[in-house]
């Protein structure tokens, strides 16, 4: 699952980042990043198209946890959760990028996103999300942005076997930090479309597609303790 990696590498370097001050006496201390955080149910995508003109990327994900804080919906309790991102790139005449466009957005609550969590056969999602749309130079930098609002509208179909992954990462800062991350549930590959900021993705433009239902729990271990902001010393 590509996000799965793409979180250990990000929350390893940041407890990296966060070791490395000079360790000082203090009480070992275990710090739980995420156990709070599942069982997750979710779904994701990604889609590319490509023209003479431009080329577009565009990647969803979407959740449901049965509990994140006390409360309810965005304030903690169970909520549900949509990312998506998409990104364009213009192309002059020569084929070399000329400019481009990157909207991306994300909403948390109360959002409509449905999944069969039990056999991953089918998941939907349909909001309307806060965006922030940046125009883009020939190099990809950010020239200007604006915040708005533009409609999220997927529906994912299992199409594939489902699988029982067990994982579990380890990374240690010799004297400094221990960080585990432990990923267990079911998963499947799936097809997917999407209608993103007015712009459709069908199958034939579909990168890759899953469904899954996991748990997964990270924990960082500070044998030197830690400071009031939760780094380790």
């Amino acid at each position: 699952m590509p996000s799965k990696t793409l979180f250990v590498a990000a929350a390893a370097a940041l407890a990296a980042a966060v070791s490395s001050g000079a360790a000082q006496a203090s009480a070992p201390q275990v710090l739980w990043q995420s156990g709070n955080v599942g069982p997750v149910a979710f779904a994701e995508a990604s889609w590319e198209t490509a023209t003479a003109t431009a080329v577009t990327h565009a990647d969803v994900l979407a959740a449901n946890t049965r509990r994140d804080a006390p409360g309810s919906g965005s304030a903690g309790g169970a909520a549900s959760h949509v990312f998506f991102e998409l990104h364009t790139t213009y192309l002059d005449a020569n084929g070399a990028p000329s400019g481009g466009v990157e909207v991306s957005g994300s909403a948390n609550g109360a959002v409509p996103f449905t999944i069969d969590s039990r056999t991953l056969s089918s998941a939907s999602v349909a909001a309307t999300v806060p965006v922030t749309r940046c125009a883009l130079d020939a190099d990809g930098n950010e020239t200007s942005c604006v915040d708005g609002q533009s409609a999220v509208d997927v529906a994912w179909t299992g199409s594939g076997q489902l699988t029982h992954p067990n994982e579990q990462d380890h990374f240690v800062g010799p004297g400094s930090f221990v960080f585990i991350d432990r990923l267990n549930g079911t998963f499947r590959p799936a097809t997917a479309t999407a209608t993103l900021d007015g712009v459709s993705f069908g199958a034939d433009s579909l990168q890759f597609a899953d469904l899954g239902n996991n748990t997964q729990l990270t924990v960082l271990v500070c044998p030197h303790g830690s400071d009031a902001d939760g780094n380790c010393l």
